[in-house]
């Protein structure tokens, strides 16, 4: 049985009967990400795991760690950022953790692995990096949807096919398994109907069009200054205590030219003002609206967490219901950047300087690999808290690679991939160069892994 779907096979010569690599081999690096299912799946993984390393392949797994310096969430990071390729073992209960749809506690790795893999395939194009595994036939069914239309492998560990092996092994080593022949010379057809070459100018009025391009001016500088002395004008939500502050019409800049999925930087302007949440929604806000707590660690007031885009915008429906308002909604990613930069262009809104970041945020440096509670570092100049690190945060807009046509009036971009959602911020073990104010991040609608939000209240 072929590993491969079959409207994927390669088509191959029918008097070849054996494989032949006219290619030199190349070694990878791979990380394999999977599920604690049982004792027997976890062998079967190391077992897979063991063999390629024995074949010159420098395969990772977390069994082969006991406790990495850096801490768990980073050493995923850094495996699957560093990986040539990752090997997805797909069973139901890692689909569930993908997702971020399992027990609160319960497979905080691949929970974790599922949402970097996620902002791989989207941001980095690694359709070829990610390759979905399965144990057996059945579990083709819980390859996660972003990866449903990938090529993936079936290898049963306890009886393995050599054959099938063999082609996983070709994709990890850069080998071709058919080798494509070289093109040959074209063949010339001579015919009384060929006409005169054609030319391609362009002509008007009988004269050759000239499209020359115009020299690039100089760059226009657009000068902001902090609000820093400024007192704004508050409110407070009376089912929740929600507290508010007022953020002004006005322009900005978005975006980063440093940033990958932040280009081009581009004028927005928000029209109206808008009141926006202090700090993130809290436990206790949430458990006030929703009468439970998702969160994997528990405090009143540290951020609701393992909060999905549909979940935080239920709260919102019965927050508006609660106080017969329709005003309350999440903010766009225009306006949580503008509210962020409060009047700077800077990457962070103190300054460049990311060391400085710990004064304003928890981030991987400073964190111990938890969320902290809300309002405990600098805010800034409009008086926002945790605009950087602690929580991911949810914004309205849907899945984009980059800001080409974006609205520039600051309203949400949901032309896109509903399906999947921007979050902005970065969380408690992000870096300092993912706590920017000008990067985002995407993960599905559905899973709420590290995530958070905060509410917006229109005038």
């Amino acid at each position: 049985m072929s590993t491969l779907k079959e409207q994927e096979f390669p088509i191959t010569d029918p008097s070849l009967n054996e494989i032949h690599y006219n290619n030199v081999p190349k070694s990878s690096r791979v990380f394999i990400s999977y599920s604690h299912d049982s004792n027997k799946h976890k062998k079967s993984v190391l077992l897979l795991s063991n063999r390629l390393r024995r074949e010159g392949i420098d395969c990772n797994i977390d069994q082969y760690e006991t406790s990495p310096p850096e801490g768990w969430f980073c050493w995923m990071s850094n495996q699957i950022e560093e990986a040539d390729f990752v090997l997805i073992v797909c069973t139901e209960n890692y689909e569930k953790r993908f997702k971020g749809k399992d027990e609160v506690g319960k497979g905080m790795g691949a929970k974790w692995e599922g949402a970097i893999i996620t902002q791989e395939l989207y941001y980095s194009g690694a359709n070829n990096k990610c390759i979905p595994i399965v144990f057996s036939p059945q579990d083709s069914e819980y390859i996660p949807s972003i990866l449903k239309s990938a090529t993936y492998y079936v290898l049963n560990m306890e009886e393995i096919n050599d054959e099938i092996y063999d082609e996983l092994y070709a994709r990890l080593t850069y080998q071709k398994l058919v080798i494509k022949p070289d093109i040959g010379k074209l063949r010339p057809i001579t015919s009384k109907y060929c006409s005169a070459s054609v030319s391609t100018q362009k002509k008007k009025g009988g004269i050759v069009e000239s499209h020359q391009k115009p020299m690039i001016g100089e760059l226009r500088k657009i000068t902001t200054e902090p609000q820093s002395s400024k007192i704004h004008e508050t409110f407070t939500s009376p089912s929740t205590g929600m507290e508010f502050v007022l953020i002004p019409a006005g322009e900005f800049m978005m975006g980063s030219m440093k940033v990958a999925a932040g280009k081009p930087v581009h004028k927005v302007t928000i029209k109206n003002s808008f009141y926006m949440g202090i700090y993130p929604v809290t436990q206790k806000q949430w458990t006030a609206i929703m009468n439970n707590n998702p969160s994997h660690v528990k405090g009143n007031d540290l951020p609701v967490e393992h909060v999905s885009w549909n979940d935080a915008q239920e709260f919102i429906k019965k927050l508006n219901e609660n106080e017969d308002t329709d005003k309350y909604r999440l903010p766009s990613e225009a306006e949580w950047e503008y509210a962020c930069r409060s009047g700077t262009q800077t990457k962070y809104y103190f300054g460049d300087d990311a060391s400085e970041l710990r004064n304003y945020a928890w981030y991987c440096r400073n964190s111990r690999d938890t969320t902290h509670p809300v309002a405990q570092k600098m805010p800034n100049f409009w008086g926002l808290y945790d605009m950087h690190g602690n929580i991911w945060e949810w914004v309205q807009d849907s899945r984009r690679s980059n800001y080409v046509g974006a609205p520039s009036d600051g309203s949400a971009w949901e032309d896109g991939d509903n399906s999947v959602r921007i979050l902005r911020g970065g969380n408690y073990v992000s870096g300092d160069f993912v706590c920017q104010s000008a990067y985002s991040d995407l993960a599905a609608a559905e899973s709420g892994f590290c995530a958070g939000f905060r509410v917006l209240r229109k005038m």
